[in-house]
């Protein structure tokens, strides 16, 4: 009877035997050694030592797992490079605010001292005023016991004080009736002095303005013979004696003229003299 031929078993060699590596499957996978225990690298120097033994499949997994940890630890070293840093920062600010916080607690310590000893400055000024005034109390006292002053005699210098009082209020209504006296008499000198210089202003304004009437009319007589004079002047020979008087006439009338104008001005400077 022939032999049962058995079943051929499974494995990555016959179920992969065209496996196509990610990695090259032909290094051999680098490990820290002395980042893992005894019995890891124990492993891994038998799994290098019989690399080539092994499926591709599962020496590219092993690589690619290789890769990953390495990254896991590069990121890991990282993190911890930095937290470590972070940690002497927060040491040397923990540091820097203890040194503070005892400069603070120093200085506190310091500024109760100080307002404890101004305080108590204070109170010891305030009990030594205490004191003065009492000790100036005591010796009022004691200086009335010596005057020995009594209500009689403090009623007695009262009353001569108000006495004193009414007659000096009686003196001062006295003065002011006779200063409201005096006042109405100026105001009154003042009127009258103001009406009479009023009056005399009158007066010279009403003769300026009959001075003013009389040079009008002499001017306006001034004015006529002038131009009489002129119609003369065309006329004959024979007319010469009606021609001298004639001139004769506007010579006398112009010398009162300038008379009345000297007066005109003497009583302006009268006027302004008054002023």
């Amino acid at each position: 009877m022939p032999r049962r031929q058995s079943k051929k078993s499974k494995s990555l060699w016959n179920k992969y035997p065209d496996y196509n590596p990610i990695n090259n499957v032909d290094e051999k996978p680098l490990f820290d050694e002395t980042r893992v225990n005894d019995e890891h690298r124990v492993l891994g120097q038998i799994i290098r030592e019989n690399w080539p033994l092994i499926h591709p499949l599962a020496r590219d997994y092993i690589l690619s797992s290789a890769a990953e940890w390495r990254a896991l630890l590069t990121e890991t070293g990282m993190i911890q490079s930095n937290l470590d840093t972070k940690q002497r920062n927060l040491a040397g600010i923990q540091e820097e605010f203890d040194k503070k916080n005892q400069r603070l607690l120093l200085e506190k310590d310091a500024e109760i001292e100080r307002i404890k000893e101004e305080i108590a400055e204070s109170f010891k000024e305030t009990v030594e005023q205490k004191d003065q005034e009492i000790a100036n109390l005591k010796m009022l006292v004691n200086s009335v016991d010596e005057t020995s002053i009594t209500r009689s005699n403090l009623e007695t210098e009262l009353s001569e004080k108000d006495r004193k009082i009414t007659e000096l209020e009686s003196v001062i209504n006295g003065l002011n009736d006779k200063c409201r006296h005096q006042e109405v008499e100026a105001m009154n000198v003042q009127t009258g002095i103001s009406k009479n210089f009023q009056q005399q202003i009158n007066n010279i304004t009403n003769e300026l303005n009959e001075k003013q009437e009389q040079i009008d009319k002499l001017r306006e007589i001034l004015n006529k013979a002038k131009e009489q004079l002129i119609i003369l002047k065309g006329k004959s020979e024979s007319s010469s004696d009606s021609k001298t008087q004639l001139e004769t006439r506007v010579d006398i009338l112009e010398r009162m003229l300038a008379e009345r104008d000297e007066k005109l001005r003497k009583v302006v400077k009268t006027i302004e003299s008054l002023e």
